[in-house]
């Protein structure tokens, strides 16, 4: 068996660069399924299928020399002007080429292979097979769906941190049927023979439901000689997962017009006047379905009369089949989905290059019509015999989901299919009560979907909010239904998916109840009495996440068009076009002029960022401006705005009380929803951002447009903040808008942003100096005992290996997430044993939900409350309900956290921009040590003056020593006293004073 492939590479994703102004296109997973096979039949004659039932005989392997290999050029986190490989697709090690099957030696199958993004060593494999029209290609689910990357309208590649290698070695095969993947899986064991007796498993959608239960059921046959001859089993397959598939026919094309009855999106399928004639033929359609799985040459007939009188009566709705919730004047669902970006990419040179592609291939396509001619008559056909034979056998498991908006493989007709299936526990899974599918939001649990399971062999989950591609539509939840399913975990409890960390500390999926985080023989400290203790580390990382959404304060955010949804009252004087309000009720916020709405992205294809702005108390016609962003990544500026630096703290009750320390004192200042879906702010999901380029370039678009529509603010000094994770968004946001104000030339009716300065309160800006001082806060000045003496020298043995995992980091992506993880559990985790609010140590916390130790739910239910919904202006139909942190957002920043952005905030002071960064003192997570300890590291041209001038006191106009001050021309670093990660809420008065100084250029 020959194989001619790429060599296994370590590939690393360069950076996306900007994108361009024009509108983005998001190119979607064109699916072609019963309606395009309609197409390719009508055009051809009876066309029968030899059915391969008997074991090929084992020939001699014939391995022929490989290709030469592509070197993979590196790339670091700053884009070079000239970027090698900028095709690359993730950041695991991939391979890429053809196997020749050994009894068909002109049969030439190609894959493309990712390592698993977390133990690849011990992960198991899974093979992908694209069926939707039996013809096309896995490639595109690859690119759109489930894969290590996404590809951009330019062609460039963007990292999917929900790809299904997070736990798993994952294969995507252009595969044609049963015996074809079981030779294939024997030449890829001999490449890979790590890979013998690993865990295996198919998965497939669409008409994959024929592909991949006919492909295990016939390595399940091989393999059953293997085991009675005694032999050794190579391919150790244990489960299957098939999402919105066709399997049984029979069961599931007559349940098409349930959908059009009833469905929960309540969308109107079918004139009510065709639903009579639609209903008359459902047992013409099942008689005709009946007679096609004795008589191959009836099947043909049965596909056209189906497809035409049941889901052709429902074409005047002009809705996509493959996802109801979505308008598609088209029949044909393969034209509601635009895949010219992916077939670009496929076919360039480079990537034709990089992929080893046979010259003989001309030009890849998405799907072949002319193999899809050869599988119509086996399109109506019944496999859920295979199903029922390896159910019965016990020693495969099978998992079918499906997302409940598709119209052409419905929900109801895969569940119905499941229900009627005849094996042996066919009763006890009927018997099984079926449980809410939930996932665990930053919160509470998300209700996902609902799910019926037979003791975890036999599985079905309809999933919300999702059509024919969950990968796709559900990105998240679907990895946490892999994840799970590989792992044989029950798919009826909650677990945590995204939210493991504070401020979105995104860990690949992994899971332990236990502090065991050293990872090298050698390294790993001894247990002491405390470090050893149990507790929910899964809650712990959850809950902590969203309080750090709570401080979190991100930094700038990209221009926008505008969107006219605006809160509406006063006209500002001497301003036209401003939707200014001063509300009369219980819900006004404050006591100045303010302005609330959304405003669209230019950069981006269909973006809209929801900001609450309000004036100064002071000289609006001549303060500054001042941005606010809440980190997370993924939390919204909203709570920040109602419990920490707004002009008003919601009460209890819901009523609300003026904030006299509100920082729009002596400025005007925006608190912005950022990135996309969080707060009120909303988008397509499959455009989510990623890292901190994405975030740059999204802010100036926002201030661009902001701007526009405010020209009296254009030239106001201007002043970037956050907190905690802003420490990566503020400089990295500031820089960008810093060039960009450099090259304006080049964009002569671009607006002049006149950046005077940033603020970063508790941050995480330069990780490998910051966590070498994590242990520094069990020596704080509030005598707070927080380590016993074995778990400092436990830490103090694991900053050398925190530390070279963050080096590595810089220059290699995969190792960040690994980092993350070391770095949080061998240098944060032994604190969270203190019962201490690792926020502010000064406080004690037993709760596993750290949230409940500060009481903001009366914010998540004022902001929810329909009156102020109507009152801010939310799209209520668009944006999703107000919650502190968003999943999903916060996943696209996995591989972000522990790069460095110390060189942008060097960038910035060498250009003369003012640079503040504060800390409160009693705060374990971003402490202040660590802080003081990068900005000294940070070579920029002022270093030394900076590093010897005198600590201070800081003293405020009250006379309080509230802290200490060091500062140099346009740098200042300030701990401040009696406070935690929260400065503007714990020290108000000392914030007020210390921001107004700053935003003045004063001396602190």
């Amino acid at each position: 068996m020959a194989t001619e492939t790429t060599p296994l590479r370590n590939v690393e994703r360069r950076p996306q660069e900007p994108r361009a102004l024009h509108k983005k296109r998001i190119a979607g997973l064109a699916v072609f399924g019963l309606i395009m096979v309609v197409v390719a039949v009508l055009t051809t004659t009876n066309v029968g299928r030899k059915a391969h039932t008997q074991a090929i005989p084992q020939r001699p392997i014939k391995v022929v020399q490989p290709l030469k290999p592509l070197n993979a050029t590196r790339h670091h986190h700053t884009p070079a002007p000239t970027p090698k490989n900028w095709f690359q697709c993730g950041t695991e090690k991939s391979e890429a080429g053809y196997i020749t099957l050994p009894y068909n030696v002109d049969s030439h199958l190609f894959y493309w292979y990712f390592e698993s993004r977390k133990t690849p060593d011990t992960d198991p494999l899974v093979l992908w097979m694209t069926g939707s029209g039996s013809d096309c290609s896995s490639l595109a689910a690859l690119l759109m769906e489930n894969g290590p990357c996404r590809i951009n309208p330019d062609a460039t590649t963007a990292l999917n941190p929900h790809s299904w290698t997070s736990e798993a070695n994952v294969i995507w095969l252009d595969q044609p049927t049963n015996e074809n993947v079981y030779w294939f899986l024997q030449g890829f064991l001999d490449k890979h023979p790590e890979f013998e007796g690993r865990a295996l498993f198919l998965a497939g959608e669409g008409y994959a439901a024929h592909y991949v239960p006919a492909a295990a059921h016939y390595i399940w046959k091989e393999n059953l000689i293997v085991v009675k001859a005694n032999a050794t089993l190579r391919i150790n397959l244990q489960g299957i997962t098939i999402g919105n598939g066709l399997v049984n026919p029979v069961v599931q094309t007559p349940h098409a017009l349930d959908m059009a009855v009833s469905n929960s999106y309540n969308i109107s399928l079918i004139n009510p006047t065709d639903l009579g004639a639609a209903k008359e033929a459902v047992p013409v359609c099942s008689q005709l379905l009946n007679v096609c799985q004795a008589n191959s040459s009836a099947c043909i007939g049965a596909l056209r009369y189906c497809s035409s009188s049941l889901l052709g009566a429902m074409d005047d709705s002009h809705r996509n089949k493959y996802d109801i919730r979505k308008k598609c004047a088209s029949s044909d669902p393969s034209e509601c989905y635009n895949t010219s970006a992916v077939a670009e990419y496929l076919n360039l040179n480079a990537v034709r290059a990089y992929l080893n592609v046979s010259e003989q291939v001309t030009s890849w396509q998405q799907c072949s019509s002319s193999n899809g001619e050869h599988f119509s008559s086996d399109l109506m056909k019944n496999f859920d015999g295979y199903v029922a034979d390896l159910l019965n056998d016990g020693s495969v498991r099978v998992l079918i989901y499906s997302g409940d908006a598709d119209l052409v493989c419905n929900w109801r007709g895969s569940e119905a299919w499941t229900k009627q299936l005849k094996w042996k526990h066919q009763q006890d899974f009927n018997d099984v009560k079926e449980h809410d599918f939930q996932v665990a939001g930053e919160i509470d649990t998300i209700d996902a979907g609902s799910v019926r399971s037979h003791n975890n062999q036999f599985t079905f989950i309809r999933v919300f909010k999702a059509g024919h591609m969950v990968p796709k539509d559900q990105p998240a939840i679907a990895l946490e239904v892999i994840n799970r399913f590989i792992k044989n975990q029950s798919l009826y409890e909650s677990d945590s998916i995204l939210y493991h960390l504070p401020h979105s500390r995104i860990s690949r999926m992994r899971r332990t109840s236990e502090l065991t985080p050293l990872v090298t023989e050698g390294t790993a400290p001894p247990h002491s009495s405390r470090s050893a203790r149990r507790f929910n580390w899964s809650t712990a990382r959850s809950s902590l996440l969203v309080v750090a959404g709570v401080s979190l304060l991100l930094t700038l955010a990209f221009v926008v068009h505008q969107d006219s949804s605006l809160s509406s009252l006063k006209n500002l004087k001497g301003a036209t076009n401003i939707n200014f309000e001063r509300p009369q009720d219980e819900f006004f916020c404050g006591i100045t002029n303010h302005e609330t709405g959304y405003i669209k992205l230019p950069n981006k294809d269909d973006d809209h960022y929801f900001y609450w702005f309000v004036e100064s108390r002071s000289d609006p016609q001549r303060d500054p401006l001042v941005l606010w962003l809440t980190g997370g990544p993924g939390c919204s500026s909203m709570m920040a705005l109602l419990a920490e630096n707004g002009p008003c703290h919601v009460q209890s009750d819901l009523s609300t009380k003026t904030n006299p320390y509100s920082w729009n004192g002596h400025a005007n200042v925006i608190w912005l929803d950022q990135p996309t879906g969080v707060g009120y702010s909303y988008g397509p999901t499959v455009d989510y951002d990623s890292g901190e380029l994405n975030v740059a370039e999204n802010i100036y678009w926002f201030l661009q447009e902001f701007l526009k529509k405010h020209p009296d603010l254009a030239d106001r000094e201007f002043f970037v903040t956050g907190e905690s994770y802003g420490g990566h968004y503020v400089p990295a946001a500031a820089s960008h808008i810093l060039k960009a104000n450099m090259l304006r030339h080049l964009s002569p009716n671009a607006v002049h942003v006149n950046l005077a300065g940033i603020a970063v309160g508790n941050g995480l800006t330069d990780p490998a100096v910051q966590y070498q001082h994590s242990v520094d806060m069990a020596f704080n000045s509030y005598n707070v005992s927080l380590l016993d003496d074995q778990a400092i020298e436990d830490m103090r043995k694991a900053q050398p290996v925190c530390h070279e995992l963050i080096m590595q980091c810089q220059q290699d992506r995969p190792r960040c997430v690994d980092a993350m993880e070391f770095c949080f559990g061998a240098l944060e985790g032994p604190y969270y044993q203190s019962g201490r609010n690792p926020y502010d140590i000064r406080e004690p916390c037993t709760e596993e939900n750290v949230m409940k130790c500060f009481h903001f739910e009366h914010i998540d239910e004022y902001l929810n409350t329909p009156t102020v919904l109507t009152k801010l202006g939310v799209d209520v139909h668009k944006s999703k309900s107000w919650r502190e942190c968003d999943a999903t957002v916060g996943a696209g920043f996995a591989f972000d956290e522990m790069l460095s952005s110390a060189e942008d905030v060097k960038l910035l002071l060498d250009a003369g921009v003012r640079v503040l960064i504060y800390a409160g003192d009693a705060d374990l997570m971003c402490n202040w040590v660590g802080n003081q300890a990068w900005v000294m590291a940070l070579d920029w041209s002022g270093k030394t003056e900076f590093n010897n001038a005198p600590s201070r006191p800081f003293v405020t106009s009250e006379a309080t020593d509230s802290g200490r001050v060091r500062s140099f021309e346009n740098l200042a670093f300030i701990r401040v006293f009696n406070s935690g990660h929260m400065v503007p809420m714990d020290q108000p008065v000392v914030s007020f004073e210390m921001i107004n100084k700053f935003f003045q250029n004063k001396d602190f």
